[in-house]
């Protein structure tokens, strides 16, 4: 009659009697144990597939900056001047030594000013309205030679080619 209201068990060397509550609970904790032990096997399976992303996402960063370093080394070493600007302020983002040197001024000097920063009204305003013109037909403008007022070299007579890039830099 006492094997109907539970079970003998013999676990770690002592002998248990479980009754039919004890039986349900034990059950209950058994299936939320299993439970967990799967969930435990799909969150490290998880972890280890964010571990490899994450190791690509590196290894790709880290190509994605060896080519922007040796993009950036080859347009540093262009004889001539090349400057980027943001289309819908028109303001300087990127300068290369040669527009540098043209100017006279650093880089750190040249980023987030505009034309006319560095050159007289006229001159500024014939640079804004062709970068203006450039913009929205989005094809290569071969400016004139103009004359441009510099630093240290006085005014010197650039030619300009305006190229926008179909790249989305700050598009107005």
């Amino acid at each position: 009659d006492e094997a109907a209201k539970g079970v003998n068990n013999h676990f770690n060397g002592q002998k248990h009697f479980i009754t039919a509550d004890r039986l349900q609970i034990l059950n209950l904790l058994l299936s939320t144990y299993d439970a967990d032990i799967q969930r435990n096997k799909q969150l490290t399976q998880s972890q280890d597939e964010l571990r490899l992303l994450s190791t690509k996402r590196e290894d790709a960063n880290a190509e994605l900056h060896a080519a922007n370093q040796f993009l950036d080394s080859v347009i540093q070493n262009i004889p001539d001047m090349i400057f980027i600007k943001d289309a819908a302020e028109l303001r300087f983002v990127r300068f290369n030594r040669a527009g540098e040197e043209l100017l006279g001024n650093a880089r750190e000097d040249l980023a987030c000013k505009n034309d006319y920063d560095f050159f007289t009204k006229e001159q500024a305003d014939f640079l804004n309205s062709k970068d203006r013109e450039v913009v929205p037909i989005r094809s290569i403008q071969d400016i004139p030679v103009h004359p441009a007022q510099t630093r240290y070299r006085a005014e010197r007579l650039l030619q300009t080619w305006k190229i926008p890039t179909t790249a989305d830099y700050r598009t107005p």
